[in-house]
């Protein structure tokens, strides 16, 4: 068993500080505080297995594995030209191939047997954020954030407002990084068939990058979704399901809660400046009922839970990758490896597959 557990990890896009292009990122805490594991070059390492026959002549390193031949290749992204080639190559000349499809993050957790860090030791915050009720709630180009109300994992409460728009993202840009993951309703942080999903991400990432602030952060740590974690647990249960009439935040609050939102009779942007402490309350009243119904509910410490088990490093939308996982780490450590997915390199997603934006 591995003395440290990692809470997310990534591979590298693009050089920043000492952490190169292609380098693989794992986070951990250790005595209260965030570190990073650095594995250099994990990208351009990257390998998986084909049929073991032999060859008179093959482009690229081998390596004898068991009952098969371990190919190196690059792999910075699954649409790398170089890599899909060689995939066609392959799937033409009818040469079975095996774990194509992981990323080099994966290869690597499986191989070195990385365990997740439990739900209940990370750093979790809780939020919602208030924005222009006249402007369409998609147009973040000509949207503006007008405050940022969260609550931790000990019920601490916490409010940012700034004179600008863009204070205020340089105050919660430093403010979330003292967090691993952030909770939300109906606040996004994945895509969909390539469709961003939800409000508070997108819109927050948006305006950081239209403020032009860094949104490196903000785009690795965690990002939960409790609407989505609910309605997808209790849309299960026929009986629950003719009650859930919509999930809003009010609705789904007075339905587990017996409280909702605060009634202020207008758009709380209308009271921003006229009554400053109103429009605090409202907001961290949401970023509260968040905070009570995942106390209540464990919807998302559940699926970290199931993540844990399964060895997910990120928060997967779909109970694929978490299953596709427990059968890839108990197959490999029998020596037993998978057909690769080949629709999934070539189109770029499986059909009803959920992809977390911080892949």
């Amino acid at each position: 068993m591995n003395e440290i557990k990692y809470i997310n990890g990534w591979v590298q896009e693009y050089d920043n500080g000492n952490v190169n292009r292609g380098d693989g990122v794992l986070l951990y805490r250790k005595d209260g505080k965030l570190f990073q594991k650095i594995i250099r070059n994990l990208a351009e390492n990257f390998y998986f297995y084909i049929e073991r026959k032999k060859f008179k002549k093959f482009p690229y390193k081998t390596e004898e594995s068991g009952n098969y031949l371990k190919v190196f290749i690059p792999k910075y992204s699954k649409k790398d030209e170089e890599f899909i080639n060689l995939i066609k190559l392959l799937d033409d000349n009818k040469i079975k191939h095996y774990e194509a499809d992981l990323s080099p993050l994966k290869r690597f957790c499986i191989d070195n047997k990385i365990e997740v860090e439990d739900f209940d030791k990370m750093k979790q915050l809780y939020f919602d954020i208030e924005t222009i009720s006249t402007v369409d709630i998609k147009d973040f180009d000509k949207q503006r954030i007008l405050s940022f109300a969260a609550v931790d994992q000990d019920g601490n409460e916490y409010f940012l407002r700034e004179e600008t728009e863009k204070e205020l993202l340089i105050k919660i840009d430093k403010f979330i990084r003292k967090f691993d993951i952030m909770i939300g309703w109906n606040s996004g942080g994945y895509y969909k068939y390539g469709e961003a999903r939800g409000f508070d991400i997108p819109c927050l990432m948006a305006r950081f990058k239209k403020n032009k602030i860094s949104t490196n952060y903000l785009y690795h740590i965690l990002k939960e979704d409790l609407m989505y974690r609910i309605k997808s647990s209790y849309s299960l249960n026929a009986d629950v399901r003719e009650e859930l009439i919509n999930f809003s935040l009010d609705y789904i609050s007075r339905y587990f809660l017996g409280k909702g939102k605060l009634d202020i009779g207008v758009a709380p942007d209308k009271i921003y400046k006229s009554d400053p402490e109103k429009f605090k309350e409202y907001n961290l009243n949401d970023a509260k009922l968040v905070y009570e119904l995942e106390k209540k509910t464990g919807a998302i410490a559940l699926a970290m839970k199931v993540n844990q088990w399964c060895n997910v490093i990120g928060t997967p939308y779909s109970p694929m990758p978490s299953l596709d996982s427990f059968i890839l780490n108990e197959g490999n450590k029998r020596g037993i490896h998978f057909r690769t997915n080949s629709k999934y390199l070539y189109d770029g997603h499986f059909e009803g597959d959920d992809s977390e934006i911080a892949g």
